[in-house]
């Protein structure tokens, strides 16, 4: 196992919601890591997802929201979109709850 593995671990592992009163910090961290070494970084797509899944609280949803815009600048939008596709035919853009 590599240290960037080891890494990636260590991020993911500050997903948990173990960490969930610090996941502000979380989340400015994931967002220094990704624009930092997010273009060579092949799990960078797994962490991406990772984080859109995320119960984020209204506290962390600014950091979160920063956090996915990194990732968008990072990867671009092919690696971005192939990691997380739009899911719009999904859901009905006329209800009153679409936003």
């Amino acid at each position: 196992m590599t240290n960037a593995d080891k890494l990636v671990i260590h991020l993911r592992y500050l997903l948990t919601s173990r960490f969930e009163d610090s996941q502000e910090l979380s989340l400015k961290l994931m967002k220094t890591f990704i624009s930092t070494v997010g273009v060579s970084l092949k799990e960078a797509g797994d962490l991406l997802v990772a984080i859109s899944d995320l119960k984020v609280s209204k506290e962390a949803y600014k950091a979160w929201i920063s956090c996915i815009g990194s990732f968008l600048l990072a990867l671009g939008c092919p690696r971005f979109f192939a990691a997380l596709p739009l899911q719009l035919l999904e859901h009905d853009m006329t209800s009153l709850t679409y936003a």
